[in-house]
Formats: C-alpha cells, sequence, structure tokens
C-alpha cells in the first residue's frame, strides 16, 4: 500500500559509523510514498497421487520521494554513483510528526535530477529497502541544511559536444540502477537487495533564435556535461559528464515565433564527476 503524508514528514539518513542523522535536502512531503507492497502467486505442487497449487506471497519495501536539492552528497554518493554495481546500502529514518520510522538495507533504484527555469533543482527518487519499522524507536533528532536550495540560475554551464550552450529550458538526466530483490527460502521480505547494470539517459530541451546543435543528429555519438553550484558558505561546485551518448534530435521552428526550438534524447554509456 502506498499513501501520502502530511507537511510535518522528515527524512534524513542515518550515519551509524557516526551515530548522527543527515540530512537530505528539502522534502517534497506530497510526493512521499511508502508501505509495504505484496505480490501473490501461484505455483504448483504434488505429491505421488495429488497435485494442488500452493499460493505464495513476496513483500517488498519501496520508498519513493522528491527532494529539492542543497547539496550534492547524497546523489552523487548514493543515487547516482559513477561506478555501476556499487550502490551504497545505507539507513534512512523518518517521521510524519507523530511516529516514527527506518527503512534498513536501502539501495536506490532510480534517480531523476530535473533542473527547469524557474524552478529549484530536483530529484525524484525510488528505494528498495530490505525492512521497515514503523514502529521505531530512537532519541536522536532530524537535522536540515540551512542553506538556500539549488536554483535553476545555479546552472554554471551545459556543454553539448563540447560546446558550451545557453538557451536551454530543461535539462532532465536519469540514472536506473536496476536494483532487484531476491526471495528466498520462506520469508516474505526479501532476503537480498543487489544491483545490476547501470542505465543512464534524459533529454534536453532548447530554444533559441537558431539551431543550437550544429550538425549533431540522430545516431550521433557525443558528450554532455553540465556543472552546478552549491549556497554552502563555501560554495560546492560539481560537474555530471556522460560520455558514450547516443542521441536523438527533434526540431521545431513555429511560424511567427522566430524560435528554433529542440529536444535532444540521450542514453549514455559512462557517468562521471568531477
Amino acid at each position: 500500500m502506498s499513501y501520502p503524508f502530511g507537511k510535518n514528514w522528515k527524512l534524513n539518513r542515518w550515519d551509524s559509523e557516526s551515530s548522527t542523522m543527515v540530512a537530505l535536502g528539502i522534502l517534497d512531503p506530497s510526493t512521499l510514498r511508502v508501505g509495504a507492497e505484496a505480490r501473490t502467486f501461484k505455483m504448483p505442487v504434488g505429491g505421488s497421487r495429488t497435485l494442488g497449487v500452493l499460493k505464495a506471497q513476496e513483500v517488498t519495501v519501496p520508498l519513493r520521494f522528491s527532494l529539492a536539492l542543497q547539496r550534492f552528497d547524497y546523489i552523487t554518493d548514493y543515487c547516482m554513483p559513477e561506478e555501476e554495481a556499487a550502490i551504497s546500502s545505507h539507513v534512512l529514518r523518518g517521521t510524519d510528526g507523530i511516529k516514527k520510522f527506518e527503512w534498513t538495507g536501502c539501495k536506490v533504484n532510480s534517480c531523476e535530477l530535473s533542473i527547469r527555469r524557474g524552478e529549484p533543482v530536483k530529484a525524484a527518487i525510488e528505494i528498495f529497502a530490505s525492512d521497515i519499522n514503523d514502529a521505531a524507536t530512537f532519541a536522536e533528532e532530524f537535522v536540515e541544511f540551512s542553506e538556500d536550495p539549488i536554483l535553476w540560475s545555479d546552472l554554471q554551464s551545459l556543454k553539448i559536444a563540447g560546446n558550451t550552450v545557453t538557451d536551454w529550458r530543461e535539462i532532465v538526466v536519469r540514472v536506473n540502477n536496476n536494483v532487484r530483490n531476491e526471495f528466498l527460502g520462506t520469508a516474505l521480505k526479501p532476503s537480498i537487495i543487489y544491483e545490476e547494470q547501470a542505465e543512464y539517459s534524459g533529454h534536453i530541451l532548447l530554444a533559441g533564435s537558431c539551431s543550437q546543435l550544429g550538425n549533431i543528429k540522430n545516431g550521433s555519438k557525443i558528450s554532455i556535461e553540465f556543472t552546478l553550484q552549491d549556497h554552502q558558505a563555501t560554495p560546492t561546485t560539481k560537474t555530471w559528464k556522460f560520455d558514450g551518448c547516443i542521441v536523438t534530435v527533434n526540431r521545431a521552428e513555429p511560424p511567427g515565433l522566430g524560435l528554433v526550438i529542440e529536444r535532444l534524447k540521450f542514453e549514455a554509456k559512462t557517468l562521471g564527476y568531477s
């Protein structure tokens, strides 16, 4: 069962090594979905004289939410790591203002980072956990970052095939870590949560007085990179670089607007940071 929660929700990562709570960003409670999801299936069973059907059930523990980013660490270290099949398992703790919750064995299945003009930079995240304790008790207080969220205007640069592009309207990148739940024995909840080969994709929407993609055509293989800066007292910059991007390009010139609108979709081979 999945259901939304009210505005009193808080969500932190529990750092067991330092015994501290770590903020993730600004949580949008309207996007939060939690709750075990059950799947019932049937399989044949039989003996020497009988054949019957056994009903079995598997229970997954997903957690879905959206953040307005204030810092990069959770995204780059836990959601979109550079190395495939290297998703860090972690613990998340939450509260709706009354009850406390703890998710253990968390691995990020997918993360979509969106940069849209006039909006904060957002991350839509889906996590698979091995278990949820919906009656958790802990004394540690929830924490939050004090700085402003990272905005669309904090984009320092966007480069497509090595060329700087300024007339962008929307940048969306996705990483699917292909996390799987493995059910062993008779336990309802997953015994193992592991990741497979990662998939990198996204799209960029451009609108200017002329084409900004030059000779880039369908099937071209290029690199795409962009740089963001946060609002800490000593600002941190982070560059996402997608290499080996195979692209699809769509162009339109609406009559009377004097605009060339271009949409570039891509699937990348690797992701790196600097």
